[in-house]
């Protein structure tokens, strides 16, 4: 008997670091934020609508004063958005 399993992973997740540029959202969640990446890019993230983004709206407002670097890991979808699904302190 052979058992063959599949994994359902979704799109392969992806991770950077940079600094918060913007954040939109009201006191207690974010709709989305911009990062400027370490190469210069600017990405607006919109956190995974499916949970596993706890990172307070406060601290990343922090962000943009201290200018201090976060990592951020994300899966783009078909539409070419992309969805936060982890942030740290970098």
């Amino acid at each position: 008997m052979v058992v063959v399993l599949f994994s359902s992973c979704g799109e392969p997740a992806d991770t950077v670091t940079g600094v918060v540029i913007d954040v939109v959202g009201d006191l207690t969640s974010v709709t989305r934020f911009t990062l400027h990446t370490s190469e210069g890019t600017d990405l607006i993230l919109i956190p995974d609508p499916a949970g596993g983004f706890d990172f307070p709206v406060v601290h990343l407002r922090a962000h943009i004063s201290s200018l201090e670097p976060v990592r951020v890991t994300f899966r783009e979808t078909d539409d070419g958005t992309l969805i936060a699904t982890a942030i740290s302190d970098a």
